[in-house]
């Protein structure tokens, strides 16, 4: 692990924290689910700009790239076994196997967290980011995976996670 961020570091605290916030979850699988987002690489940007640092157009593609076969191999396999069990109709041992396959996932996922919080640049920076600089963030990232993506679809359907960023930098005095 030595090239990987700590597992439960606070890029994964943030993450946890910000996923439970109201309407956030939805918003996070919409913008999956719709525009083929990686919602990891989604909270390393947010996790990247409540630090103060806000990933340009470069760092996302190089940190999205440096994942990608791990995603593929890893994250999303283990999404499709979880997805197909969920209309199982095998009874007690498929739903315990699809538990297991989906503790597996998150913690894929939380691999994939590590993988990318060790890459976030370390440029000195105390400004706050803005409700505007969180949305052109993640209309940015969506657009890493869809580029035809109309920002004003992924400002609406985004609003629940930039209210839950900017709320949690005001509880906790993040810049």
């Amino acid at each position: 692990m030595s090239d990987l961020a700590e597992l439960d570091g606070p890029h994964w605290t943030f993450a946890v924290e910000i996923y439970a916030c109201e309407g956030v979850p939805h918003a996070c699988l919409t913008l999956q689910d719709q525009f083929g987002l990686d919602v990891i690489v989604l909270m390393t940007g947010l996790y990247s700009a409540a630090l103060g640092e806000i990933l340009s157009a470069d760092d996302l593609e190089r940190m999205d790239a440096a994942i990608i076969d791990w995603r593929q191999t890893v994250v999303h396999p283990l999404r499709t076994m979880r997805r197909q069990l969920k209309s199982s109709q095998f009874g007690q041992p498929v739903v315990r196997l699809r538990e297991t396959i989906k503790s597996a996932e998150l913690r894929s996922e939380q691999i994939e967290l590590a993988m990318l919080a060790s890459q976030i640049p370390h440029r000195p920076s105390t400004l706050a980011a803005t409700h505007d600089d969180l949305r052109a963030l993640i209309v940015e990232i969506v657009r890493l995976y869809a580029p035809e993506a109309n920002p004003v679809d992924i400002s609406e359907i985004a609003s629940p996670i930039i209210e839950a960023v900017v709320a949690r930098n005001r509880e906790t005095g993040q810049p």
